[in-house]
């Protein structure tokens, strides 16, 4: 049997980008150098919502969350910089 729990869904993540967005959430995040308390915090928010995630399970989320986004904003900025380098000036 497989370790891997069950995919997300779409309410799920919409809830967690919620929640983790929320200034008592960010305040967590912001003023201590390891996130266990804020991602605990998410998890029991996630569950008093009836979705019942770990605190590893938000973690991990979030974490791919985070480096998606990142990922995208890198994509798009090489895009527009390679547009500017080779149609604006030549």
């Amino acid at each position: 049997m497989s370790n891997r729990g069950n995919n997300w869904t779409a309410d799920e993540l919409k809830i967690l980008i919620q929640l983790w967005t929320e200034s008592s959430i960010m305040e967590i995040f912001d003023k201590q150098k390891k996130n266990g308390k804020a991602y605990e915090k998410l998890a029991q928010q996630l569950t008093a919502r009836g979705f019942t995630r770990s605190k590893q399970q938000v973690e991990s989320k979030v974490k791919g969350l985070r480096q998606s986004y990142h990922r995208a904003r890198v994509s798009v900025y090489n895009k527009m910089l390679f547009f500017v380098l080779n149609f604006l000036f030549f």
